[in-house]
Parts: structure tokens; sequence; C-alpha cells
């Protein structure tokens, strides 16, 4: 992949379309609400598949309008083993996460025990209730296809592109990474540590091809707990000095081995 590519090349109009196609199927969302009408699970469904094809089409238009080759984004990894290294990296990444969301809950009880009280009050898990198999083609589609290849080109092929010619390599990365978990409206660390692991495997093989997998694998995953997901009642949550300790050593192991990852192909 070339780190040059966006040198010269403005990136605002394109972010600014899709800004407004992810509001408006907000406010569409919205107005049904108002309307009286059920915002099940098949509705959300096919409202991301239309935001995530709206998505792909403007991607497309602005590889065509400047003239930008694919193969400029996907081509041969540089180097080899990268399949291997993708199941890995997705484990290291939910370590991670799971770090962080120890911590948080760690804090969120030491400043305040009864938020933590409340949120387990809710924190009761429900099927991901998608009734009939075009809507789980339609969602298989989304999240495990058409999502990976164009956030994948949106955030590490164009976006953090664009803002290694600004920042560097190392604030691209994490800039990249955060703007990817602000689009997706929730504040899930997993989404910003799997933003961050796909975009240190762009920048080590040069490459969407890994990044694009890593990002499927996870989606998958998703999927297929989303489907298999049944009611479970919520318990009473003990957090403890454990939950401080075992949350920064996930953290430092990620950190460890994504900075490893890093420094060892610093351009």
């Amino acid at each position: 992949m070339d780190f040059q590519l966006f040198k010269e090349i403005k990136i605002k109009g394109l972010f600014v379309k899709m800004v407004i196609t992810l509001f408006l199927g907000i406010v569409i969302m919205i107005l049904s609400k108002l309307c009286k009408i059920a915002i099940t699970d098949n509705y959300i469904e096919v409202i991301s598949f239309v935001i995530t094809t709206v998505w792909f089409l403007l991607v497309v238009e602005f590889i065509k309008k400047n003239n930008i080759h694919l193969s400029s984004f996907v081509k041969k990894p540089s180097k080899r083993g990268f399949i291997f290294e993708i199941p890995v990296t997705l484990i290291v990444t939910y370590i991670g996460g799971i770090g962080v969301i120890l911590l948080m809950l760690f804090l969120v009880n030491y400043i305040n025990p009864n938020i933590l009280s409340s949120l387990q009050s809710k924190m009761v898990d429900r099927p991901h209730d998608i009734d009939t198999t075009f809507i789980k083609c339609i969602s298989f589609a989304a999240a495990v296809i058409a999502a990976p290849v164009t956030e994948e080109y949106i955030f590490r092929g164009i976006l953090m592109n664009r803002l290694y010619n600004k920042y560097g390599m190392g604030k691209s990365i994490i800039f990249s990474s955060l703007i990817f978990l602000m689009v997706h409206m929730t504040p899930n660390p997993i989404l910003l540590f799997l933003g961050i692991s796909c975009a240190v495997l762009v920048y080590k093989y040069k490459s969407l091809i890994p990044a694009i997998l890593l990002h499927a694998l996870n989606n998958l995953i998703t999927f297929i707990r989303n489907l298999s997901s049944t009611v479970s009642q919520g318990n009473d949550l003990t957090v403890n000095s454990s939950f401080l300790v075992l949350g920064i050593i996930l953290l430092i192991i990620y950190v460890l081995y994504a900075y490893i990852n890093y420094r060892k192909y610093k351009i």
C-alpha cells in the first residue's frame, strides 16, 4: 500500500457525505419510532445494510474521481504468515478490550457503587431477534462482507493514509481508530482496539487484505454470538481490586503486542 497516495488528495468531502448518510439513517429510525413503527432488529439490520452500501458506493465514486487504482490498496501483503497472525491478533485485541472494561468497572464502582448497581440491573442479554432467513442473509452480508471491506477502505485505506501524510504513522493509527470508534457510536473499547489492530496490520503488511480478514473474523464471531444468544438474568457483580490488577495486566499485554509490531516494521 502506497502511504503517499493521499498526500495531495482531499478527503473531507467523502467524510461529510458519510456523516450525512449516517445522520439520515438515525433520523429515519427516530421518525419511525415517532410514527409508532416498531424498531425491531430486522429493521435495524436493513438500515445498517443500506448505510454500509451507500458508504461503499461513495468510496467507489471517490476512488474513480481521483483516478486511484484498487491495487493501491488491495495488493499482495509484503510478508507471509499473516493468515496465522490474524487469529492471534484478534485474541490479543479481545484481551486488551476486556482489560479496559475491567478498569472501567473498577473506576465506576470506585466513584459511585450505585451507578454500577443500576447498570447491572440493565445488563441482561437478550437474543438478537432476526426472525427470517432473508434478514439473516442481509445481516451476514452486511456484517461479515460489506462492513469489513467498506470500513477498511475508508478508515485504514483512505483516512489513515491521509492522516499519515499530516501527522506520521503513530498518530494516524490512533486518530483513525478513535474516529472508527466514534462512527460506531458505542463506548465498547474492543472496537477501539480492533481499529488499532487493523491499522497495525495494514502498516506491517502494506496491504488492506490482513485488516479486512481480521475485521471480518471479528464480525463473524459477533454475528454467530448474536444469533445464538439467549436471555439471561443479570447477576450481582462484585468489583474489587482484582479488577484493577487484572485490567492493567491485560491492557499491558495488548499495548506491548501492538507496540512491538509497530516498532518492528517502522517505516
